[in-house]
């Protein structure tokens, strides 16, 4: 992704109201649902290394 992509995507967030959660805020996400311990943090982790659909579909071009 080139800086101009990065800044397109950056605007695209912030004028469709998407913002990435705060490490607290995931913790307690994974938390809620019940997970404790090292877990949450796995759970951070394996959420991490997902992609998301929307924000793929908007790099490539697509609304």
């Amino acid at each position: 992704m080139t800086p101009a992509d990065r800044a397109e995507l950056d605007a695209w967030r912030k004028a469709n109201n998407h913002r990435d959660l705060t490490f607290d805020e995931r913790k307690a996400k994974y938390e809620a649902k019940g997970f404790k311990g090292d877990e949450v943090y796995e759970e951070i982790v394996k959420a991490a290394q997902r992609s998301n659909p929307e924000i793929n579909r908007r790099a490539l071009g697509g609304e």
